[in-house]
């Protein structure tokens, strides 16, 4: 394995979304954030430019170089490198020496315009080689590695500092167990990509809740080289009706001794990515010392400026909640667990059984309520877009469960509940929502056959 310490630990945040990309105002913030939370890198490479997948061959025009060299200049204005990602797999032919040729002409555009590093990224892409190209390599790893070297090579001639980033094609455990790539790619890759070529890696799955020590040591060694963690633990792109405001957590304890650096790939709503941002930069500082609720409570202090109002001033038990609702993919906050737990109670137990839940409950639809009032003062009007589509969702929910318990409650109940404003076809409604109903998926993750 190369040597963990030969380099510098690269930390930072990569715009590598599905989706609309950052504002130039939204970028700014960004890498004051970044800047403030002691990150080194942003890496640029939003699926939505098509200049750097769909039509990757394609110089950019000179007022989009201009766009960009602006941006590489802002970025290093925040001491920050800046690292451009190309990502030609979809129509690449691997053994046609002008796209290499090609990809090292695209990166060579944008470092003149200032960039330090580059990434190439052959993720999310077709798993089965043209014929040219299984003849000329046999393998989507040695033909990934060929290219991969070739263009290293010719960019390091003229930038021998340049930092070189790769995304194999499974980019996770789960990928990798089912083959995909081929059998033994990432072996293959690890013994014939160069090592100074630092590898992207997302843990046991794509959205891992956890990346631990061992876990990172052992694809360490698989590709003789310390993995590069590309973190989804609060990206969005795959399921937009949810935001992940939690921290950095279950990461590894010792970062700079198994990985080569971290950098979050967060949600696509630019506004809900404070936390993320400012708990990375506490987990890389702080190490084996670092506790994820105690970095979650600092940076709600932190963000509490940012919910500057035209009405009544945001408390931080609020911001606190609305954080603790919008938590994490695999984990919900203290608050989110509390209320799903007395909507649990109010839902299967008689009334005369509800006990604390009722009330809580009810307190929990006033709170809700207030704070959908209080999203649409503030005087960040992209805050309140970022939350309010979700929080109206769950005000409605509460609603609902309000008034089922007022009907529960009632002297002479119905045999059934029809809600007065939560009407069939007009609530919970929609293609998807009714395909959901068809497959309904366990607490094990699995779906149960509806046949006999």
């Amino acid at each position: 394995m190369a040597d963990v310490q030969s380099r510098p630990f690269l930390t930072g945040v990569i715009e590598g979304f599905y989706g609309r990309p950052w504002t130039t105002d939204q970028r700014r913030r960004l890498f004051a954030q970044m800047q403030a939370a002691g990150l080194r890198c942003y890496a640029y490479g939003p699926k939505d430019d098509l200049h750097h997948r769909a039509c990757w061959r394609e110089a950019y025009s000179e007022s989009a170089c201009a766009d960009l060299r602006a941006l590489i200049d802002l970025c290093h204005a925040h001491d920050l490198r800046f690292l451009y990602a190309l990502g030609p797999g979809l129509d690449v032919c691997y053994a046609d020496p002008e796209d290499s040729v090609r990809m090292a002409e695209r990166y060579a555009q944008i470092m003149a315009l200032g960039a330090d590093d580059v990434a190439l990224l052959f993720d999310d892409i077709p798993d089965t080689m043209a014929q040219a190209d299984a003849e000329r390599f046999g393998s989507f790893a040695k033909a990934h590695a060929h290219v991969a070297n070739e263009v290293f090579a010719r960019l390091t001639k003229a930038s021998p500092d340049l930092r070189f980033l790769f995304c194999p094609t499974p980019y996770c455990s789960r990928m990798a167990d089912a083959a995909l790539g081929g059998e033994g790619y990432l072996r293959e890759l690890g013994e014939a990509l160069h090592p100074e070529i630092d590898v992207f890696w997302t843990g046991p799955e794509i959205i891992s809740a956890t990346i631990d020590d061992a876990h990172a040591r052992m694809i360490g060694d698989l590709l003789k080289r310390p993995p590069m963690i590309w973190d989804n633990l609060q990206a969005n792109d795959y399921d937009l009706r949810r935001l992940f405001v939690g921290p950095c957590q279950g990461r590894p304890s010792h970062p700079e001794e198994s990985l080569s650096g971290i950098f979050i790939n967060p949600n696509c709503e630019f506004e809900a990515n404070f936390i993320p941002i400012h708990t990375l930069g506490a987990y890389v500082s702080k190490g084996s010392a670092y506790q994820s609720l105690d970095a979650f409570s600092e940076a709600l202090e932190a963000w509490l400026p940012a919910f500057a109002s035209t009405g009544d001033a945001w408390t931080l038990d609020e911001v606190r909640l609305l954080a603790e609702i919008f938590y994490l993919p695999h984990e919900d906050g203290a608050a989110a667990q509390q209320l799903l737990e007395d909507a649990m109670v109010v839902a299967s137990r008689p009334p005369d059984a509800w006990g604390e839940a009722e009330g809580r409950l009810r307190e929990w639809h006033t709170t809700v309520v207030r704070i959908a009032v209080k999203l649409t003062e503030l005087k960040n009007r992209d805050l309140f877009y970022t939350f309010n589509r979700q929080w109206w969702e769950l005000r409605e929910e509460l609603e609902l469960l309000t008034q089922y318990m007022d009907w529960r409650q009632s002297e002479t109940p119905d045999e059934r509940f029809f809600p007065s404003e939560h009407l069939l076809g007009t609530f919970r409604g929609g293609v998807v929502a009714r395909l959901q109903g068809f497959l309904a998926m366990e607490p094990d993750g699995s779906i149960k056959s509806t046949h006999a």
